[in-house]
């Protein structure tokens, strides 16, 4: 369900947003820029992710299929469990700016 309307190729919302509102949404933004910003411009996380695939690469071509398959199925869960992590984080920022 869309919130706003568009007015004059501008959404517009149909009620005024509480300057606590503001604050929480743009709080939510920042943590994700900083997220973002840590995954594409932080010279050592960048250095960590390329080094974890050239030892993937290498892992992957002296394997046989099967042993393939599982590598994968490994890095597939590594990247998950970051993403959960990350994600709880996020929430439990968020929950902590709510609770001020």
């Amino acid at each position: 369900m869309n919130i706003f309307k568009k007015k004059n190729n501008r959404y517009k919302r149909k009620t005024l947003r509480s300057y606590e509102e503001y604050t929480k949404d743009t709080y939510k933004f920042r943590v994700d820029e900083i997220l973002e910003d840590i995954a594409s411009n932080d010279k050592e996380y960048i250095k960590l992710v390329e080094e974890s695939e050239l030892l993937y690469n290498k892992l992957k071509s002296v394997l046989c299929e099967e042993d393939k398959e599982i590598l994968l199925r490994y890095s597939d869960t590594c990247w998950g469990r970051q993403g959960y992590s990350e994600q709880r984080l996020v929430e439990q920022v968020y929950e902590d700016f709510e609770c001020k």
